[in-house]
């Protein structure tokens, strides 16, 4: 997590630290290893007992809407 502290805003993918010596498993391994993250502001909004939805909003308070949305649905 020491990594993301000088992130305000963003998404992206960690590499992973494991090493392995198996040149056909490596990008196998390598994948599993890695850690995606989103890091921002955001607003979270509960539609319904079924529903919610997250907002990325800019730290500046760009005004010109959300920067990401991402939307809960259980069918």
């Amino acid at each position: 997590m020491e990594t993301l502290r000088v992130v305000s805003m963003g998404a992206g993918v960690l590499p992973g630290t494991r090493a392995t010596s198996l040149v056909i498993d490596a990008a196998a391994v390598a994948a599993d290893d890695e850690v995606p993250y989103m890091r921002g502001c955001f607003d979270h909004f509960i539609g319904s007992r079924d529903s919610e939805s997250l907002y990325m909003v800019a730290p500046q308070g760009g005004g010109t809407g959300p920067e990401l949305a991402v939307f809960f649905v259980r069918l």
